[in-house]
């Protein structure tokens, strides 16, 4: 009988415990259309170029735990963004098609709407920093950027981390569940980038970007699944 008590007590224990760490995690959907776009430049085998990614669509799933609440309305938390783009690369190669992703990882201070599950304010909004991941493009083909000397051309087939920043309005909608306007701003410069596939080329090595710099921004909506 003790120990049926023991048992008891300590499953009561676990479900509190369990209680108060589900109410510290939020999950997020949502996306954008067209809103989503990267300028690059840089050089590849002493051939300079300048490129614009163009993502039509952009799909986010998000999940962010707070690790410190202030009050009902004030929470800094830790935030992940897996993102999914499908889109296009313009420059005076014509660019072409391809899938990109994205993994922010930043740190946010919530205020007002959706910073806490017991507020009760209808608006709020977010602000914070971090790095990302970015993996341009995810297919093995390289994105054309510039002509080689022999008239085929040069690609970028690459990954690397870059600093971004974040910002959100969030408001509560119809049937109390809170939405989000999110834009994201990244910025990267390299001395060097290693370009993870070999070109349209002849040649079997490598050719590594050098001063990249890379500036990126994106707008989006997102809708909370649990709050």
């Amino acid at each position: 009988m003790k120990r049926f008590f023991y048992l008891i007590l300590f499953m009561s224990m676990f479900s509190t415990a369990f209680s108060q760490f589900s109410e510290r995690l939020f999950g997020q959907i949502g996306g954008t259309l067209g809103a989503d776009i990267m300028f690059s430049e840089g050089t590849i085998r002493l051939e300079s170029f300048e490129t614009t990614n163009v993502n039509y669509a952009t799909v986010f799933f998000a999940g962010r735990m707070n690790f410190l609440e202030f009050s009902n309305n004030v929470a800094l938390s830790l935030a992940a963004q897996p993102t999914l783009s499908v889109g296009r690369a313009y420059n005076e190669q014509g660019g072409g098609g391809n899938i990109s992703f994205r993994l922010p990882l930043v740190a946010e201070l919530n205020f007002n709407s959706a910073a806490t599950v017991s507020t009760r304010k209808r608006v709020g909004f977010s602000i914070g920093g971090g790095i990302q991941y970015i993996k341009y493009p995810i297919s093995s083909k390289p994105v054309p950027v510039a002509t080689s000397t022999n008239a085929q051309y040069l690609g970028m087939n690459a990954q690397w981390w870059e600093p971004v920043l974040v910002t959100g309005v969030k408001f509560v909608g119809k049937y109390f569940y809170a939405k989000e306007i999110n834009l994201r701003v990244a910025y990267t410069n390299k001395s060097s980038l290693e370009n993870t596939n070999k070109n349209n080329s002849l040649e079997l090595a490598n050719e590594n970007i050098t001063d990249f710099t890379s500036y990126a921004f994106t707008l989006s909506f997102l809708q909370y699944i649990n709050y």
